[in-house]
């Protein structure tokens, strides 16, 4: 259902209904529900009744200066302008609420991890902190109870709780160009993202005046395990776990491991994946970079 309210002096008189929808075994009862002021103290415990498998583009549009976000609204209840962004890629980063109850199998219970049965099978477990900090190893199964993961092998340490981990499509044994790309899959920055903008060098496009950040091209140095082969990662997508968003790179030079990334407004955007314009990278940030 869809429908626009005219009002007058305050009151409705009157809705214009666009979409009547279908399905209905009773009349249709329309509230106001008042929200929330603030999301703190709110705990969310969703029992999702399914999930989306694809999205149709029924209209276009028209005159977008940034690429458009898919969101799910709160549909009016709960917190006020309250938007359950998608996250758009195929990494999951989070950290481990509990601690593992070995190195073969771990509980991504309280994380953001998926429902599905399965549906990280085949996946590669990356571990960015912690004792076990570094190791990677291919997912065998994953159950929705208790949201478990069983790898295929054991991890060497065993992972406690608050250890920042990630998932990613990338194969436990993959090569790309010949080389090993695991070797730089993840890391911590030898350098923060720092945007080179008309009037000087920023942390953040949004510093430069808004009539030149176009003009500005922000990257990030990786750490000295990444590969040393120019444009090695251009395209990958590079996710800060701890900041909760991903770019892709448009440009690697091997040598100084330096990755231009596309941020908002700046003169690297238009991509899928961008930084938001006011978000700053600080060195040492951990960091996983997906191969797809």
């Amino acid at each position: 259902f869809a429908g626009t309210f005219a009002t007058v002096g305050g009151a409705i008189y009157g809705v214009a209904v666009s979409n009547p929808g279908t399905g209905y075994t009773s009349n249709i009862k329309i509230t106001h529900t008042t929200a929330l002021t603030t999301c703190i103290g709110i705990v969310w415990n969703p029992a999702p009744s399914g999930y989306v498998t694809a999205v149709k583009i029924l209209n276009v549009g028209s005159g977008f200066t940034e690429p458009p976000t898919l969101a799910i609204s709160s549909g009016g209840e709960g917190c006020i302008d309250l938007v359950l962004r998608t996250v758009v890629g195929d990494s999951t980063p989070d950290a481990l609420v509990d601690d593992a109850s070995s190195g073969g199998t771990i509980s991504l219970r309280g994380t953001g991890a998926d429902y599905r049965d399965g549906h990280y099978d085949g996946m590669s477990f990356v571990v960015l902190s912690g004792l076990a900090a570094g190791e990677v190893r291919e997912i065998a199964s994953f159950t929705s109870v208790g949201k478990t993961i069983t790898l295929k092998t054991p991890l060497t340490r065993t992972p406690a709780a608050l250890d920042v981990y990630a998932i990613t499509k990338t194969p436990a044994l993959s090569l790309k160009n010949g080389h090993d790309f695991l070797t730089g899959l993840y890391g911590d920055l030898a350098a923060a993202m720092e945007c080179a903008c008309t009037s000087s060098t920023h942390l953040t496009v949004l510093l430069e005046p808004a009539a030149t950040r176009g003009s500005c091209q922000c990257e990030v140095g990786l750490a000295t395990s990444a590969s040393d082969k120019d444009d090695f990662y251009n395209g990958e997508t590079i996710y800060f776990p701890l900041l909760d968003v991903a770019a892709t790179i448009v440009d690697y030079v091997g040598a100084t491991r330096k990755a231009k990334i596309a941020v908002r407004a700046s003169g690297l955007s238009g991509y899928n994946r961008e930084i938001p314009i006011n978000t700053s990278v600080p060195i040492a940030n951990k960091y996983v970079l997906s191969a797809r």
